[in-house]
């Protein structure tokens, strides 16, 4: 295999930033100037919107939830209202499409039940609601956006993060199932350094890929 996927680990990143270095990317991926790119990170407490943003995805008033510390954007993705924080593992994928997308979504749905199944929990998928489930329980969180078949954003695994900001709205408009985490269903909290290990490992055998990784942040104008 070729060391195809090039992997940074970001730390704390701001949601705007983030968006902003993915479309960087993208375009540099889109001129063959760079492999694919995996992005891991946390965000800073922020609710998104996907592209089509419904009225009622929110469950109080968004200057009650401004007046908390917490952030609001829509974006271009799919998939409706999240909640994205610290604890929470986001991964962005900046991938030229060579599967369908049903197959490509997929393997990232793969990837994560290999990766809870290390840590002895059974994820499930779930055919009328993407992302990845522990019963009725959401765990992971999927939504991307495709354009000139490059694709942005990815997935947001809830690994010991606060679950309380998802009460404050209908998580992927979903109204009657909860959302978890790993620390959650495990009683006890792994670390993100050892979720992150797992990941690699699950997501180079799923995806046939090879992946050099490193831990810097380059800004969005390199």
């Amino acid at each position: 295999m070729n060391i195809i996927i090039e992997c940074v680990d970001a730390g704390v990143v701001s949601y705007e930033r983030a968006l902003q270095w993915q479309r960087s990317l993208r375009e540099k991926r889109r001129r063959g100037r760079i492999a694919n790119h995996l992005l891991l990170l946390e965000h800073p407490p922020v609710i998104t919107f996907g592209k089509r943003r419904p009225t009622d995805d929110l469950r109080v008033d968004a200057a009650w939830i401004r007046g908390r510390g917490i952030e609001i954007h829509q974006t271009e993705r799919g998939g409706r209202a999240t909640y994205h924080g610290p604890g929470q593992l986001v991964g962005y994928l900046i991938f030229v499409l060579k599967d369908p997308i049903p197959k490509f979504v997929w393997k990232i749905e793969e990837t994560l039940l290999r990766l809870l199944r290390h840590f002895h929990l059974e994820g499930e998928r779930d055919k009328d609601h993407p992302g990845i489930w522990m019963e009725k329980r959401k765990i992971a969180a999927l939504g991307l956006h495709i354009q000139k078949g490059i694709t942005m954003h990815g997935f947001a695994l809830n690994v010991n993060c606060d679950l309380r900001p998802f009460g404050y709205i209908h998580p992927c408009g979903i109204r009657d199932r909860e959302v978890t985490s790993m620390e959650k269903e495990l009683g006890w909290s792994p670390s993100l350094r050892d979720v992150k290990h797992r990941l690699l490992q699950e997501l180079a055998a799923v995806f046939g890929m090879n992946i050099s990784a490193e831990g810097t942040f380059p800004t969005p104008s390199e």
